[in-house]
């Protein structure tokens, strides 16, 4: 099982950016033109930070990170993403 766990972790790495743009637009499909608008200048930044995010899943898996271990990775990018915004 853990081979297959950690296959998975390399396929969410591999993919990763395909993954943020569609979480992207799915994000953004139920928003107006307008919101569109005001969001374009800050779409590729936006969809950098997703695959940043969605990379944090595929290391986990990949190298079995334990708890806390993964607790440290993910509070350590929402503080990072937080000084952005």
């Amino acid at each position: 099982m853990k081979d297959e766990i950690g296959f998975l972790g390399d396929k969410i790495l591999e993919y990763r950016f395909e993954i943020a743009n569609e979480v992207h637009e799915n994000r953004i499909d139920d928003i107006t033109e307008e919101e569109k608008k005001q969001l374009a200048p800050f779409e590729v930044e936006l969809i950098n930070i997703r695959a940043h995010f969605i990379i944090l899943f595929g290391e986990v898996l990949r190298d079995y990170l334990n708890e806390e271990r993964a607790l440290q990775k993910f509070t350590q990018w929402g503080k990072e993403t937080e000084e952005m915004f």
